[in-house]
């Protein structure tokens, strides 16, 4: 099982997720790459924005212990626009030029994180995506 990119919320949010996030985890440079080419907001904007040191090689529990716990929050329905207009540029636009491995796959599980945002919307939840 490899690492997937998924939301996590703060309190208490709806957390359905129709996916694993592995695809996006995997995909992630092409879809930063894709969006600022685009000049949309990426979905690294959504994620811990702690400045990392440089030479810190450790787990996500020693960099919490070392910075303290992330306290970066964002609004759901802003990381459901974003993924929203990542969809739409997907779907619109050729992406031949980028070397993604399961264009399909990657389509399903950014549908899934954007439906999973929109229903964490509608309580004002705030998220940031993660590596789990």
């Amino acid at each position: 099982m490899s690492l997937g990119l998924i939301p996590v919320f703060q309190g208490d949010a709806p957390r359905e997720l129709a996916s694993l996030g592995e695809t996006l985890a995997d995909e992630f440079e092409t879809l930063e790459q894709l969006a600022a080419d685009a000049d949309l907001t990426p979905l690294s904007a959504f994620s811990d924005q702690r400045p990392i040191p440089d030479d810190f090689d450790g787990s996500p529990e020693e960099l919490d212990r070392l910075l303290g716990p992330c306290t970066d929050w964002f609004e759901a329905s802003d990381g459901a626009d974003a993924v929203a207009r990542l969809i739409e540029l997907m779907r619109g636009r050729a992406t031949a030029s980028f070397q993604l491995g399961d264009r399909e796959a990657l389509l399903g599980e950014l549908t899934a994180l954007k439906a999973c945002l929109e229903k964490a919307s509608t309580t004002g939840a705030r998220f940031r995506l993660e590596l789990a």
